[in-house]
């Protein structure tokens, strides 16, 4: 019985590892890549990539998926800063600002954070541009 739960449970671990696409390493998430996105934006200390939409509670309300990459080579403990919602054309429909701040820290040198951003995006909105206003 033992043996079988072993089994089952390598098998399980082997399918996640083959579905993550963690074999050789190509595959992976830019979350999971180390250093700062690929294809990022660097903008003041960050190295920031848009990741896309995802639904808020009740699944009624989209917000902007981020990956930040501290590139500086001090700690961050505040960020403030201004979303620009863009529609098809580049645009700016609306902008939101946002705030993200922890203590001691919220982000160590060459740290790396996925943040759910923003509140009431437009529905014409296809892309999310950052702006950082302030960061200490």
């Amino acid at each position: 019985m033992v043996r079988s739960i072993a089994w089952l449970m390598a098998i399980t671990v082997g399918f996640g590892m083959i579905a993550c696409g963690n074999g050789d390493g190509t595959s992976k998430s830019v979350e999971d890549q180390q250093g700062p996105p690929q294809d990022g934006k660097v903008i003041g200390p960050l190295t920031v990539k848009f990741m896309g939409f995802e639904a808020r509670s009740g699944g009624s309300k989209k917000a902007a998926k981020f990956v930040l990459y501290n590139s500086s080579a001090e700690n961050i403990q505040r960020l403030r800063l201004t979303l620009r919602y863009l529609d098809e054309s580049g645009a700016e429909v609306s902008t939101f600002p946002w705030n993200l701040s922890g203590l001691p820290r919220y982000l160590s040198p060459e740290e790396k954070k996925v943040e759910i951003m923003g509140l009431g995006v437009p529905e014409n909105c296809v892309t999310v541009d950052l702006v950082v206003d302030d960061y200490e």
